[in-house]
């Protein structure tokens, strides 16, 4: 790459940055809306239940960044603070069929049924 190529690079590369700070500077509360999002999110793990064989299943939780702000107000102009987690807005139980020792019958098995909780849906709202 030549000298000149590589100040030409510099050059856009220090427009293209300088526009994307204006673009901050200009707006800040757009900038950080822009970068909100919280997704449902599936986990792996094991089901453990004293007695029964362990079983892995997926469970969904969410994951993301939201907005969290103090603005000054009032007429002492006291910084006053909001934020938003992401978290589950509506769940479903989830039915996990377990092999567990039979506490009447040691040399049998029975079948039972463990519930999880799983997110179905994910937003950002109120801490």
């Amino acid at each position: 790459m030549t000298k000149t190529s590589r100040m030409l690079l510099f050059m856009s590369l220090a427009v293209m940055s300088s526009r994307s700070l204006s673009s901050l500077m200009a707006n800040p509360m757009q900038a950080a809306n822009d970068s909100v999002h919280c997704v449902r999110s599936g986990y792996e793990f094991t089901v453990k239940v004293t007695g029964c064989e362990e079983h892995n299943v997926t469970i969904n939780g969410c994951l993301g960044t939201c907005l969290s702000k103090s603005t000054p107000t009032g007429p002492n102009h006291e910084q006053v603070v909001s934020c938003t987690c992401c978290e589950p807005i509506k769940t479903e139980n989830v039915d996990v069929e377990l092999w567990c020792d039979d506490k009447n019958n040691p040399s049998k098995r029975i079948k039972y049924l463990h519930t999880i909780e799983t997110a179905t849906e994910c937003a950002c709202t109120s801490c």
